[in-house]
């Protein structure tokens, strides 16, 4: 059960960033770029990826894994609240280095 209420975050969350003003993201990105550059989102994409391939995999492999499902769960919990805290802070305000 705990890798649907894992998915079930992790739907939430994307409603939630469809749902963000266009304004935000766009101060948001700007913000982005300006503290870390464009190389990070490549790095950030992979870590998304090996997130969700985690997720995947232990929603797709038959029997109960029970260690892997609250790894699953910290992992994309935490990523969650470090992107919502990410965004709170950066999407209202220019950043200055």
């Amino acid at each position: 059960m705990l890798p649907w209420l894992t998915l079930l975050v992790l739907t939430a969350a994307a409603a939630k960033v469809f749902l963000t003003p266009k304004r935000n993201w766009r101060a948001y990105r700007a913000s982005f770029v300006a503290r870390h550059g464009l190389g990070v989102q490549v790095g950030l994409t992979v870590l998304a990826t090996l997130m969700l391939a985690l997720v995947l995999a232990t929603l797709l492999q038959p029997g109960l894994h029970p260690l892997m499902e609250l790894v699953d769960a910290a992992v994309v919990l935490l990523g969650v609240v470090c992107g919502a805290t990410d965004l709170y802070l950066f999407a209202r305000k220019p950043h200055r280095q």
